[in-house]
């Protein structure tokens, strides 16, 4: 939902405005360096901050949205600009869960209470895990789209939410003071998702192959 409301609000307040006086990559630099603002403030771990990393990192999230729709609108997308925009957002994402594991005080208590035998309950390994992982993920799922017919996405939204929209809500999340359980829920959740991610890259992968041969 967030996605398709930023570009229509692109298309009909920024694109004319900004035409000649940014540029794509400019935008996507901005989103970077507010990500890693972002991520500076909430490694901090103090609840001002938290709040500050996560309004500064919602901002980097509508930033995201914006480069791409303006490089499709004004005719400027290149390859150099989508790799610049997708290693922008894989940094961000590896930081962002680094971060909060490092800005927490302790691990999370379901981890400790429910998962004794988890291998890396401190909280700064889980926000390793939980960024690499997410990350995998992401990449994984750009190398499925171009095996998919019809300018199809790897996972289709509804036309309410759709995957990109997901980083919008780590902003709320950090507001609420929920940090913890969304470390937790992504180093438990993200590598299976990375893992099936991969795989359905795999077997969509071989079968292309197999029809190019054919």
């Amino acid at each position: 939902m967030t996605t398709r409301l930023t570009r229509k609000f692109v298309r009909a307040y920024l694109a004319t405005p900004l035409k000649g006086v940014v540029t794509p990559n400019q935008v996507t630099t901005a989103r970077l360096l507010t990500g890693l603002l972002a991520c500076l403030l909430l490694a901090d771990g103090t609840r001002l901050y938290d709040i500050l990393g996560g309004i500064i990192w919602t901002i980097g999230c509508f930033l995201d949205r914006v480069d791409g729709e303006l490089a499709r609108l004004w005719h400027k997308t290149s390859t150099k600009g989508h790799i610049y925009d997708v290693a922008s957002d894989a940094l961000s994402t590896i930081l962002f869960f680094v971060a909060i594991g490092y800005g927490s005080p302790h691990a999370p208590v379901f981890a400790l209470n429910y998962l004794p035998i988890y291998p890396f309950t401190d909280p700064l390994s889980m926000g390793i895990i939980a960024g690499v992982s997410v990350t995998a993920a992401f990449v994984f799922s750009q190398a499925i789209n171009p095996l998919l017919p019809d300018n199809q996405k790897a996972w289709q939204g509804d036309g309410w939410m759709d995957l990109d929209d997901i980083p919008y809500f780590f902003g709320i999340i950090a507001f609420v003071d929920a940090l913890d359980t969304l470390l937790l829920a992504a180093c438990l959740g993200a590598p299976l998702f990375a893992v099936w991610a991969a795989g359905r890259w795999l077997y969509l992968f071989i079968q292309t192959t197999l029809r190019r041969k054919q």
